[in-house]
């Protein structure tokens, strides 16, 4: 089996932190969405909004994580 050249494999790698961040600012401005069409829930229940914001930074936090990996197993 053929190694897969060293330019494609850092290529893939970039794609894969693009397409984090594409995806971790849909679901930013899905989040934030939230809060300007129900301003009045997220005032009535602040600490399970609070709370949704964490899991969703630890959410995109995890995702940052994949592509890292493979850069990392890379450099092995």
């Amino acid at each position: 089996m053929k190694p897969i050249p060293w330019r494609t494999q850092l290529g893939l790698v970039a794609t894969g932190y693009a397409v984090v961040i594409g995806a971790a600012a849909a679901l930013v401005l899905a989040r934030y969405m939230l809060y300007v069409r129900h301003p009045d829930d997220a005032a009535a229940a602040g600490g399970m909004y609070a709370f949704g914001d964490m899991m969703l930074g630890f959410f995109i936090v995890g995702l940052f994580l994949i592509p890292t990996f493979f850069l990392s197993a890379r450099a092995r």
